[in-house]
């Protein structure tokens, strides 16, 4: 049973929210809820995969603040925070990203217990389906090991929330990700993706509203959480994404106003009510609204791609084009040709008389004919017009 999340709140004046990777899409939505339940929100972030444009249009609040360091360093001095969010960051798969999660999920996962451990704040760590072929697997492995020993050892309020595979606006459309993979060819118009992969798709105002609701809810501690959403394969997504294209949807970032007091968490699932179709369509949408901003989001697409995205809405325009072009050769065919052939055809017969009066007879019975076959046909084109 979860009470409602306004009310816990406001048993706090301005409680104060670190949020750690908050530059990510998921952290910059987050951070948006708080800040709308009166929230002082801290993002501390060092760029390595958050987007600052993510946080741009948060930068006028008074009580939101950004913080540009590394969480495996010493913390300057800030306010002391009532609640933690840990989000995982969304490292590529490779072996150089490894070192930088395994160094993250223990130094940083570490230091951010020990702060929460000595001011009784709550925790929460969040992280993505465990997918990758390198060491990232075993990096979370490490960071929840951790977490649980702190509850047991020093009666730490913490929880962890697997997110499955998290998707929406402002999400970085990385080649890494599956889910991303699909949206990135959706959004290309490149082929649907072919692939037997399982995944856990969860929208990000899912992922929001279940990360609130994993902080704030009764009986949550200590608790491993996940998405109450369905596992199915990525062709199925694909399948699934691709009709988002016939809906005609709200913004839904911005118009589904949930009530939280009616959401539960039961058996250690949270709730998921955004579907594929209605999600995907969201993010293409915001996508499609924001061409500019996707590279500045950090996709990395390759100059086909780009060529593509740049020229998505030119597409209807090739059937007009093509039909101008053979429009343009039959008016030059009928219209333009003749008159060019009998100025030809009477420039060569001059050339010819210049070699005949040369006594260039060979050359000038060349020229002669070349100069009978242009007039004839002139002949012809004036004669069907």
């Amino acid at each position: 049973m979860v009470k409602g999340l306004g009310s816990i709140l406001a048993q706090n004046l301005h409680p104060v929210v670190w949020v750690i990777n908050g530059a990510s899409f998921i952290g910059s939505f987050l951070a948006e809820k708080l800040l709308e339940k009166k929230c002082v929100v801290i993002v501390i972030d060092n760029w390595n995969s958050g987007v600052q444009e993510n946080l741009n249009h948060l930068k006028n609040e008074k009580n939101f603040q950004v913080l540009a360091v590394d969480i495996t360093a010493p913390l300057p001095e800030i306010l002391t925070p009532n609640y933690i969010f840990f989000l995982e960051r969304n490292y590529t798969d490779t072996p150089e990203s490894s070192v930088l999660a395994l160094k993250e999920l223990s130094g940083g996962i570490e230091q951010m217990l020990e702060i929460a451990a000595r001011n009784h704040s709550k925790l929460l760590f969040a992280h993505a389906t465990l997918n990758n072929r390198y060491s990232k697997t075993r990096a979370i492995e490490f960071a929840t090991t951790l977490i649980d020993e702190f509850v047991k050892t020093k009666n730490l309020n913490a929880r962890v929330v697997q997110i499955g595979d998290p998707y929406g606006p402002r999400m970085i459309l990385s080649p890494d990700d599956h889910v991303a993979g699909v949206l990135r060819n959706l959004l290309y118009n490149l082929p649907v993706v072919e692939s037997a992969v399982k995944v856990s798709p969860v929208f990000v105002t899912d992922v929001v509203n279940g990360l609130l609701l994993a902080m704030f809810g009764a009986n949550t501690r200590g608790k491993s959480i996940s998405f109450a959403t369905e596992e199915i394969t990525l062709t199925r997504f694909a399948q699934r994404a691709q009709t988002s294209t016939h809906f005609t949807t709200t913004n839904i970032v911005s118009d589904l106003k949930l009530d939280t007091s009616s959401l539960r968490v039961e058996r250690n699932l949270l709730p998921v009510l955004v579907t594929v179709e209605v999600g995907a369509g969201e993010t293409i949408k915001f996508f499609r609204e924001n061409l500019t901003r996707i590279n500045q989001s950090g996709i990395r697409s390759t100059k086909n791609e780009s060529r593509v995205a740049r020229n998505r809405f030119k597409l209807q325009k090739g059937p007009k084009r093509v039909l101008i072009f053979f429009l343009s050769l039959l008016i030059f065919w009928f219209f333009a040709l003749a008159p060019l052939t009998l100025a030809a055809g009477f420039g060569v017969l001059g050339l010819t008389k210049d070699r005949l009066t040369n006594g260039d007879f060979d050359n000038a019975q060349i020229t002669s004919s070349l100069a009978r076959s242009l007039l004839e046909f002139s002949r012809d084109r004036f004669g069907n017009l």
